[in-house]
């Protein structure tokens, strides 16, 4: 049933006469809501509706008032036309079922039983309008260019079909997606940490367990992310990004990815042949566009936070200890911040980056004056001749990497050779 159907019905049943007329000479025009498709239908509630409205001119007796009366006069026309709509309307005089409209519609023979039905039927059909149709007919996988989900709420904000997840906290219906979230909406459908005061969706849990307790913040040692797929190589708990060229789901993380496999679910950069993901755009945007290589002229970050601070679009790093989101910049920070993203040194007091771990761990435990005996840099690139852990810088011009160190030429050399 269309929205303007309704609209009709509720203002004849709040005994709208002056406005129910012009919403049911809409219905009348093939070219108005759903079209021809939905004529008979129409037709059909308007005429449970002239048999609503014959019902209650008998009980009321004439009365009315003299201002009612030509509108009710206007309203008996535009349900004629609706009469004749259903008799060579799209399914025919015999109507979707068979039989002849004429007894289908006969308004005349058992007015009162028609009316009350007809009113039980318009009131099921008022709680939900949606778009015309108010019965789902293909899931989202077969579901025809153009079809919506005339099922499940949408977002509230104008023109926006994705499901709203969210509204303020203490609130249990939700209104809008996550892209048109106001300022301080939070996720009220998917499960949140049961850390007091964290508002972070859960998804970790021990090994084993379906249902997600903790973000990845507060998880306890040992604790696996259960609700997102895992990398295909055995023993690994990563999220799988990568796959080959084509293909619309990622079997393996970048460790463990084959030779000629890409990231299919991140987007990627705009710029032909990039591969990077996109971060870039111009500002107000939400989604970014190209990498901070391609980007063009007055683009910004709009995926990385910002510093707090007015104008800095430095990414923020800095916070009070014990919060987990940085709030400004080295720059910027407030007395008393330290670095809440990035790790620090283990060492007692250190704050320092550490880079340094035995070989074969791929995260640095130490700063370089802190590192135990044995320990190498971990993080950082090496120089690509054997045996040698000095940082490489040089490479051919038009190269943007280094290779090797200051002291390998002629080792480069044998390297290539």
């Amino acid at each position: 049933m269309s929205c303007v159907t309704a609209l009709a019905l509720r203002a004849w049943f709040a005994d709208d006469v002056a406005n129910t007329p012009g919403l049911l000479a809409r219905l009348c025009d093939p070219r108005s809501e759903s079209g021809q498709m939905c004529q008979w239908r129409h037709a059909a509630v308007g005429a449970l509706l002239a048999t609503a409205t014959e019902v209650e001119a008998g009980a009321e007796g004439g009365e009315g008032g003299a201002g009612a009366a030509p509108h009710r006069g206007a309203l008996a026309g535009a349900l004629g036309q609706l009469r004749a709509a259903a008799a060579a309307g799209p399914y025919g005089a015999a109507g979707p079922g068979g039989g002849a409209a004429a007894h289908e519609f006969d308004v005349a023979s058992r007015p009162r039983l028609v009316a009350s039905r007809g009113m039980a039927f318009v009131k099921g059909m008022l709680k939900r309008c949606a778009g015309g149709e108010v019965k789902g007919i293909f899931c989202k996988t077969h579901a025809a260019p153009g079809m919506l989900d005339v099922v499940n709420p949408r977002c509230q904000a104008p023109g926006c079909a994705k499901k709203p997840s969210f509204n303020f906290v203490g609130e249990t219906q939700r209104i809008y997606c996550r892209a048109h979230a106001e300022f301080g909406m939070v996720d009220i459908v998917s499960r949140r940490c049961q850390v007091p005061g964290c508002t972070e969706l859960a998804s970790f849990n021990n090994e084993g367990k379906t249902q997600r307790i903790y973000c990845k913040a507060h998880a306890a040692p040992g604790m696996v992310n259960v609700i997102s797929p895992r990398c295909l190589a055995p023993g690994c708990t990563k999220q799988p990004f990568f796959n080959h060229v084509g293909e619309a789901k990622g079997i393996y993380c970048k460790a463990h990815a084959e030779n000629g496999m890409v990231d299919v679910v991140n987007p990627r950069c705009l710029a032909p042949g990039c591969t990077k993901h996109p971060s870039f755009n111009f500002a107000g945007k939400t989604k970014g566009a190209f990498c901070k290589a391609h980007a063009e002229p007055g683009m910004v970050d709009v995926i990385s936070p910002c510093c707090l601070a007015p104008g800095c679009t430095k990414r923020p790093s800095f916070n009070f200890a014990g919060n987990t989101k940085g709030a400004f910049c080295k720059a910027h920070a407030e007395p008393g911040m330290v670095d809440v993203v990035n790790p620090c040194c283990q060492a007692a007091g250190c704050t320092k980056r550490p880079s340094f771990n035995f070989a074969g761990k791929t995260k640095g435990a130490f700063c370089k004056a802190h590192a135990e005996p044995g320990m190498v840099d971990v993080v950082n690139r090496r120089c690509l001749a054997p045996g040698c852990t000095k940082h490489p810088s040089f490479n051919f011009a038009g190269n943007t990497k280094g290779t090797f160190c200051k002291t390998a030429p002629k080792q480069a050399q044998a390297f290539a050779g």
